[in-house]
């Protein structure tokens, strides 16, 4: 686990959206400070500096998580992908993240019920039909 850092969003285990209010506070087993969205309450949780809530057991659903430029979309979503700037956009169903973090679509329009394999992508976002260049990668 990396450090958590002021500035990018997380999520615990869980899911539960978090705001980090201090990573700086003056614990040594937990300097970070935060709170977690839970119903329409906040409740405020202590982490480690990696961001475990509970430093000595294992994983707990308060774990604090960076969110992803993909979390938003699930797998087998309809998304526009290319492989570079240069390239047109073309559509494809979201299979995750690599290892890397790089977005991954199934080959040949495929989704997972259909797909062996997945592919990443450089450039990969949710499909808007209301985005001109979507559309236009959905007519090509």
């Amino acid at each position: 686990m990396s450090k958590i850092e002021m500035g990018k969003k997380y999520k615990t285990r869980s899911g539960l959206s978090v705001r980090v209010l201090c990573i700086d506070r003056n614990d040594p087993q937990y300097p970070v400070i935060a709170l977690c969205t839970q119903c329409a309450s906040e409740m405020i949780i202590e982490c480690t500096e990696e961001g475990k809530y509970y430093h000595c057991g294992g994983d707990s659903s308060l774990d604090l998580f960076e969110v992803g430029p993909y979390d938003h979309i699930k797998v087998d979503d309809l998304v526009v992908v290319r492989g570079s700037s240069g390239n047109p956009l073309e559509l494809r169903y979201f299979a995750g993240v690599d290892q890397d973090g790089r977005p991954k679509a199934w080959v040949n329009g495929a989704t997972s019920a259909t797909a062996e394999r997945a592919f990443p992508w450089k450039y990969c976002e949710l499909f808007d039909a209301t985005n001109p260049s979507h559309i236009a990668a959905h007519k090509a």
